[in-house]
């Protein structure tokens, strides 16, 4: 878990290596609002999610989520 802002909302969050297409360097950044840590494979499409309010820290302007199928 990870804290997320100064009310101390916390929120699971892991660490990957996204490639994004057409790119052969991948980031190493967060990934969160995922269900199960058991669902983060290789290949998982994600999409880029900015913050909305003012950050601490570079790794907090930006993160991945799953993009969630509805098949």
């Amino acid at each position: 878990t990870h804290i997320l802002d100064a009310n101390k909302k916390t929120e699971p969050i892991a660490l990957g290596y996204i490639t994004l297409d057409g790119v052969s360097t991948s980031l190493l950044q967060q990934i969160r609002n995922f269900s199960s840590i058991d669902l983060l494979i290789p290949g998982l499409p994600v999409k880029a999610v900015w913050s909305e309010r003012a950050v601490e820290h570079p790794m907090e302007l930006f993160w991945f989520e799953p993009i969630h199928s509805n098949s």
